[in-house]
């Protein structure tokens, strides 16, 4: 017995280093986990609109601009004028360009989890979306993780484009090949999961009724590790404590 115990304990402890040291899943060059600046890619502009920019002004003109961003708990430690800047990105939209980026140099440190969209320039019809979000990093600033990566193929569903059916078909095989538990979806924008399995997969595939192109097939990746909210961690910044308090 004790043998036999000692062995299922070298069988588990074997499945649990091979779950851990599994690579992330990575697309077109850009893998789950990594941080923002490890990043060697383009980024797609994505100004508000002149009505959307009018808005931000109207919103804010007059108001404390600090008590804003903490009412919808994002929680950056900035200068007022940074912090209006990026409301018509992080507030309005939660979306990031080269021009964000650029602010976001400026912020002292990130306090919530705060988390943004950028799109990558690719060729061709395709679109590429990456999404980050803030995480500790040892008492420092912060940085933005990985934690999901879409692509959005210029494939749509058969009902409105028959002759992709062979695309789609092929393409599917290929990424089940690469991510072993792809889950198959009809709906990615659908709020109901029908399992635990689907709500925790970190590959998805299916189609976006709410795009801004006609219901694209989609591929998700989602970073399912469990990394630490920044309100929860004691790896903040000392300056979030101080500036927002406990």
């Amino acid at each position: 017995m004790k043998h036999l115990c000692q062995l299922l304990l070298l069988s588990v402890t074997s499945v649990s280093a091979t779950v851990s040291a599994a690579a992330p899943y990575c697309l077109d060059s850009i893998c789950l986990g990594s941080t923002l600046d490890q990043l060697q890619v383009k980024w797609k502009d994505n100004p508000p609109t002149t009505q959307a920019r009018l808005d931000a002004e109207a919103m804010t003109q007059g108001q404390d601009i600090k008590a804003i961003y903490r009412e919808r708990n994002e929680l950056l430690l900035a200068s007022e004028s940074t912090l209006r800047d990026l409301y018509p990105y992080v507030i309005s939209r939660q979306v990031f360009d080269n021009h964000v980026l650029g602010k976001l140099r400026e912020v002292k440190a990130y306090c919530s989890s705060t988390t943004l969209t950028g799109e990558v320039v690719i060729e061709g019809k395709d679109r590429l979306f990456v999404t980050v979000r803030a995480v500790p990093d040892n008492g420092g600033v912060g940085k933005l993780r990985v934690v999901g990566i879409e692509k959005q193929f210029d494939i749509m569903a058969s009902s409105l484009r028959p002759q992709d059916k062979p695309k789609d078909k092929a393409l599917r095989a290929d990424m089940k090949i690469r991510y072993p538990d792809l889950i198959e979806l009809r709906d990615l924008d659908s709020t109901r999961m029908s399992s635990v399995e689907t709500s925790m997969a970190s590959a998805q595939i299916g189609y976006r009724f709410h795009s801004e192109v006609s219901i694209p097939l989609t591929l998700r990746l989602r970073d399912v590790e469990d990394v630490a909210l920044m309100e929860e961690s004691d790896q903040a910044s000392p300056q979030c404590k101080k500036a927002f308090g406990s």
